[in-house]
């Protein structure tokens, strides 16, 4: 099982008009690090909190690791204080 953290890289905001927020989706593995060596995986996850809508994206992991590029977007807020979350949708492990 994974969870998921939102950190915010960057947000530039704009009045009444709200922020623009580089974000990265952090996954972290809630079991033992070892069961994740050889594995390969597609997780995909959703972004919501965004003025837009969510956004969907998807990561993979091989032997347990990712690019962290792979998990960094942007969305519009409607004000510095919206969070944005992050949850898995779907696993596919191969």
């Amino acid at each position: 099982m994974f969870t998921l953290k939102v950190k915010i890289l960057s947000r530039d905001c704009y009045g009444s008009a709200g922020c623009l927020v580089d974000y990265r989706v952090v996954p972290t593995y809630l079991g033992d690090s070892s069961d994740l060596e050889g594995v390969n995986l597609e997780m995909t996850y959703e972004v919501t909190g965004a003025t837009g809508g969510s956004d969907i994206g998807t990561v993979t992991f091989e032997n347990g690791e990712y690019d962290v590029y792979d998990v960094e977007g942007d969305a519009d807020t409607a004000s510095a204080k919206s969070k944005l979350k992050a949850r898995v949708t779907e696993l596919e492990w191969y």
